[in-house]
């Protein structure tokens, strides 16, 4: 990977990550209340090329997630007593990882 392309996915995924917590800590910090919830896909864990193909096939379910299913996990999930976890949602793709 040429240093460009590793300097803007670390711009994306890191520093993006931190400048966002950052400016909302503020704001939870003058409520008195808050959560912060980072999602990333599984590939974050194992990086692969071809990633939807590989994770079709190693899913046992033997398919995606919607948007409402993850948001459903983490609003049952993300109730304020889970602290530096991760949560897989990936239909059984991270069994044995």
């Amino acid at each position: 990977m040429p240093r460009e392309s590793f300097t803007s996915v670390l711009d994306t995924n890191l520093t993006g990550s931190f400048s966002v917590a950052q400016r909302a800590i503020k704001g939870m910090m003058r409520a008195r209340s808050g959560r912060i919830i980072f999602i990333s896909s599984a590939v974050a864990l194992r990086g692969q090329s071809g990633q939807r193909e590989r994770l079709l096939q190693q899913i046992p379910v033997g398919l995606l997630a919607q948007p409402q299913e993850i948001a459903d996990v983490v609003h049952r999930r993300g109730q304020g007593y889970i602290n530096g976890e991760i949560i897989y949602v990936d239909g059984g793709a991270a069994m044995g990882h």
